[in-house]
């Protein structure tokens, strides 16, 4: 009895050898095994991956068509309306400047129309009186020059 367990070998008559290579084989097709789990798990995590990154860059595509869709428009319509604005400043510039030619109508206008309304509304003493006031005010603004480039620091003091 003491002869069949000695030697390394077990009650089958196998010895230890023997043993280690069914071992060693049994590892290595466990080991292809999870091998090819590993590479089809792989295969769907890239194809996964591969889907999500071709999602986003058509959202961010049709994101971008939509904001130039919309952006080209408002673009257009402010280069049009600066182009109008240049040309009212312009306009009211040149009949700034030409504010003499028309200095008694102005005075007298305003003066008129400021009056009339307040006279209609409060009575015939501070219609007279807001008529001489916008009439003053008229009067000072046609004949006393205004610096333009200066107006801002006037209005709202000058930066040292």
């Amino acid at each position: 009895m003491a002869d069949s367990n000695s030697g390394g070998g077990d009650n089958n008559g196998e010895s230890m050898e023997e043993k280690m290579r069914s071992m060693l084989e049994a590892g290595k097709e466990q080991y292809s095994g999870v091998k090819s789990q590993v590479g089809s798990i792989r295969g769907v995590l890239k194809g996964g991956i591969k889907a999500t990154v071709d999602a986003a860059n058509d959202g961010l595509a049709k994101i971008e068509e939509s904001t130039i869709s919309i952006q080209k428009p408002v673009v257009e319509g402010m280069k049009t309306a600066e182009k109008e604005g240049a040309k009212l400043i312009t306009q009211g510039s040149h009949i700034y400047e030409r504010r003499h030619e028309y200095g008694p109508h102005i005075v007298g206008g305003s003066s008129l129309l400021l009056g009339g309304l307040v006279g209609l509304r409060r009575g015939r003493i501070p219609g007279a009186v807001s008529a001489a006031v916008a009439g003053g005010l008229s009067y000072a603004f046609v004949y006393e020059p205004i610096p333009l480039p200066d107006l801002p620091d006037m209005i709202f003091g000058k930066k040292e």
